[in-house]
């Protein structure tokens, strides 16, 4: 097994990134939720995204 096979899909990482923008925007006008693509993305939903960033962080990606 190699980082590669697990590694999060570029892809995957563009998504996740702009997740945490479109919330953290939303945040700065003080709301806890916004409308991405169709899809709600709050607190929770970032948290996910951001292991991914994580993840592609600590691979250097």
């Amino acid at each position: 097994m190699t980082n590669e096979e697990f590694r999060p899909a570029d892809e995957e990482i563009a998504q996740a990134r702009k997740l945490v923008a479109a919330f953290d925007a939303a945040q700065t006008r003080g709301l806890g939720a916004v409308a991405v693509d169709g899809a709600m993305v709050d607190i929770a939903s970032v948290r996910l995204v951001r292991n991914t960033l994580d993840q592609a962080e600590s691979l250097g990606l």
